[in-house]
């Protein structure tokens, strides 16, 4: 992670809602899951690159946690927005993550273009829910995402586009 904040031109890590210390570490430390190598930050490093709606919903969505906690249904609805705002390459890292954290479960299949397919008894299992809880929770997530105008089509996957692992 960025351990170097960038303190110069027009952007500003600093002042950055994502650059924060983490678990009571006293060095802070970028929360947008970037990372480079070299002495410092780059000039324009790739977060400035981003969309300026995913920047200002992850403000919003820190603003919610703090004002009224991580499990709070308008907090969890800023951070779907976020998450369908955040770029494919970020997406990829974060499963990358939870795979090596071994928070979720071993991809039952993948779909033409590679992206993972895990079963909801499966991931159920992993987090010690029934397979009930995770289906409610799915149909809830779901439910919200249609609210909000976004699309469920990339996230229950037509069993037929599936490639199973053999």
């Amino acid at each position: 992670m960025n351990l170097t904040p960038k303190t110069n031109g027009p952007h500003n890590c600093i002042g950055c809602e994502l650059w924060q210390t983490i678990d009571g570490d006293d060095s802070p430390c970028c929360m947008n899951a970037i990372s480079w190598d070299g002495d410092g930050t780059p000039k324009n490093p790739p977060c400035f690159e981003y969309a300026p709606e995913l920047l200002a919903a992850i403000d919003r969505r820190r603003k919610l946690a703090d004002t009224l906690g991580d499990d709070h249904p308008d907090t969890m609805q800023a951070l779907i927005l976020v998450m369908d705002l955040v770029p494919p390459h970020i997406h990829a890292m974060m499963g990358e993550k939870a795979r090596e954290l071994d928070l979720i479960p071993e991809a039952h299949g993948n779909l033409d273009d590679g992206s993972p397919i895990y079963r909801l008894d499966d991931i159920a299992g992993r987090l010690g829910v029934s397979p009930a809880e995770a289906e409610e929770a799915m149909h809830k997530m779901l439910a919200e995402r249609k609210a909000l105008g976004l699309s469920n089509a990339d996230i229950v996957a037509d069993a037929a586009r599936i490639h199973r692992k053999q």
